[in-house]
């Protein structure tokens, strides 16, 4: 039986997954609504930063699967500071021990610094 999986993640998926990168809850539990809504305004608040720097390029509310573990760990960053903890780190492939928001910026940067691949694009008309 194959089981077909999307390219993107929702934004529910990735509060769930900033929640369990803290430690915060449980592997089978879900966010409240409260910490959902906190870590959802994190992400688009990161998105505007991103922006500007062209490290966005998909819709707001559809994560490539490709940049979904970078932003867990940027979105993951700011909801620690929001509560009072400590950031935590994360030890990179060349030993660097870093807050654990510069490991997903460095994931990343390093995502979009691949060569085109020469697949459509969709095209947003304002």
């Amino acid at each position: 039986m194959t089981t077909a999986t999307t390219t993107t993640k929702t934004l529910p998926q990735l509060a769930t997954a900033v929640m369990r990168r803290l430690g915060m809850i449980d592997p089978n539990k879900e966010p409240t609504a409260s910490e959902q809504a906190i870590i959802i305004d994190h992400y688009y608040n990161k998105l505007e930063e991103l922006r500007p720097e062209d490290l966005i390029y998909w819709p707001e509310d559809a994560i490539p699967r490709a940049a979904f573990e970078a932003m867990v760990r940027i979105v993951a960053h700011q909801f620690s500071t929001t509560l009072g903890q400590d950031i935590p780190t994360e030890q990179m492939e060349n030993g660097d021990v870093v807050a654990i928001g510069t490991a997903g910026m460095r994931m990343l940067r390093r995502h979009m610094a691949r060569s085109a691949s020469g697949l459509p694009i969709r095209a947003n008309y304002f």
